[in-house]
């Protein structure tokens, strides 16, 4: 039988930040299988621009792109996205979408928000970020005069998936404060509680919640 996914979700946005949505944006389309995150760069609110606004302009033109013309490779959604967004500002992204026939999970990573495929308790695939420098990920952007990268740099790669793993994506947000170590065992200790409020919340909404509020609790305190 093809393959199907259950998602879940959590983003806490940085209360720093002068946009209270913060500089992140994320979509999920459970009808094409299909989901991304997109980490706005912080350094454009030096000049007055908010690149939340263009990371969840590219997220919404993601999904739109998947669920109303029908794009399925993540490559091309990646660049139809940055086609479709006008707004200034510049972030990294990520989008992968299954293809429920083949078992494969098409990805597309530009920057530093990396996908994780977690397969009997081990990291089954983790991609590589890709810098230019310390702290300077790879990042499409319009305006400001920034040097901006084109969606045909980004990672592309095929990943066979089975019954049973769990896929993390993630801003690096998550994978700055937590170890790939840290991740596998929280993500043990959710599959296999057995405590009647955790199985009242469906697996993927609270890991994708305990991994944000670590992750952000980490980061507090450094």
């Amino acid at each position: 039988d093809p393959l199907t996914i259950a998602t879940g979700v959590h983003y806490i946005p940085d209360p720093n930040k002068s946009s209270p949505l913060g500089e992140d944006g994320n979509f999920v389309s459970d009808s094409c299988g299909a989901f991304g995150v997109a980490d706005g760069v912080g350094g454009c609110e030096l000049v007055g621009i908010d690149s939340g606004i263009f990371a969840r302009q590219l997220m919404e033109s993601a999904r739109r792109a998947a669920e109303v013309e029908g794009i399925r490779d993540a490559g091309k959604l990646i660049a139809r996205c940055k086609t479709m967004s006008t707004a200034l500002g510049a972030s990294t992204i990520s989008v992968a979408i299954l293809d429920k026939d083949k078992a494969l999970l098409n990805a597309a990573v530009l920057g530093d928000s990396a996908i994780m495929v977690i397969r009997g308790g081990r990291v089954a695939f983790k991609s590589k970020d890709q810098l230019r420098g310390f702290n300077f990920p790879y990042q499409l952007g319009n305006g400001h005069n920034g040097r901006y990268n084109v969606p045909s740099e980004a990672c592309r790669v095929s990943i066979p998936v089975q019954e049973g793993d769990i896929v993390v994506l993630a801003t690096d947000g998550l994978w700055d404060n937590l170890f790939d170590e840290e991740i596998l065992k929280i993500t043990s200790e959710e599959r296999n509680s057995d405590a009647p409020a955790a199985l009242a919340v469906p697996l993927p909404k609270r890991l994708a919640k305990r991994l944000a509020v670590t992750a952000h609790s980490l980061a507090a305190d450094s």
